[in-house]
């Protein structure tokens, strides 16, 4: 569709919707619910007991997926206007927030599984009978040492404050 086209079906829509409009050509004005909740978006459009439309649950693992807006845009053929106007919704956020976080834990598992396997061929090349193989392995492998003694202080740090923060307060009786 031209966007003539959808700018001038946009706009019978709007002119639909306005009393003057409503009387004149016989249409009815959207019903408010009387829960303060918008008359459009308690349409068909929307399932009950869900705050997003099937528009916005059909496009929303594309537009999470997307590096951006305009990304997410292209991709799922909805128009980045829309989708601002979206974000700006706090239901559709904390999903997209959710989905994301789905997202990234689904990610972290995967990676976990590959550094088992990494740690694997780095094994296997430790071993290999090339002498200059085995010297870059074993550099590779304690390029990391560093950052795994750092890891390991950290995680003591955060065991000895999650234990200080299980004591009971002093003056108080303990349970």
């Amino acid at each position: 569709m031209s966007k003539k086209r959808a700018r001038l079906s946009r706009r019978s829509r709007t002119k639909a919707h306005t009393p003057e409009r409503a009387k004149s050509t016989g249409t009815p004005l959207p019903v408010s619910t009387g829960d303060g909740s918008d008359p459009e978006q308690s349409t068909p459009d929307r399932d009950r007991g869900d705050s997003l439309t099937f528009r916005q649950q059909s496009a929303i693992s594309t537009i999470a997926a997307a590096p951006s807006v305009t990304q997410a845009a292209r991709t799922s053929g909805i128009g980045e206007s829309t989708i601002r106007r979206w974000l700006e919704d706090e239901d559709f956020r904390d999903e997209l927030t959710r989905l994301r976080q789905e997202q990234a834990d689904l990610a972290s598992k995967e990676l976990q599984g590959l550094l088992t396997r990494g740690v694997d061929v780095l094994s296997e090349a430790m071993n290999d009978p090339d002498i200059g193989v085995r010297l870059r392995a074993t550099r590779y492998a304690f390029s990391f040492a560093p950052q795994i003694v750092d890891l390991e202080k950290l995680k003591t740090d955060v065991q000895a404050l999650e234990s200080a923060s299980t004591l009971d307060p002093p003056g108080l009786p303990r349970k």
